[in-house]
């Protein structure tokens, strides 16, 4: 499946609000079953673009609870802690059952 770029752009922006693919092919006007075909490839332009939508939304959030945290939020202190915990455990657990030390990437 072809996409443009803009496209493209689209499908991260929905990983990054954490939309299911379905919706995004829909807001795309592409076929759903030929949009889910690429998107359970993870090799795929598709999947590729969703990921890092999502990964860099995290990311962004995680840069915010910490500059937050340092600030002095007690909130976004606790938060940050509890999201750095639960990837830890995510890692070791992966490591422990896979022997992959990667990141902590859901399946």
């Amino acid at each position: 499946m072809n996409l443009t770029d803009e496209q493209l752009e689209e499908v991260a922006n929905g990983g990054a609000l954490g939309m299911s693919p379905l919706i995004i092919a829909k807001a795309l006007r592409v076929k759903s079953n030929i949009f889910m075909r690429f998107w359970n490839q993870k090799e795929s332009e598709i999947r590729q673009a969703y990921d890092a939508g999502r990964i860099q939304s995290e990311i962004d959030i995680g840069i915010g609870l910490k500059n937050s945290a340092a600030a002095g939020n007690v909130t976004s202190a606790q938060t940050h802690l509890k999201l750095m915990r639960q990837r830890e455990i995510e890692t070791l657990k992966r490591r422990i059952f896979t022997g992959d030390v990667g990141c902590y990437e859901e399946e």
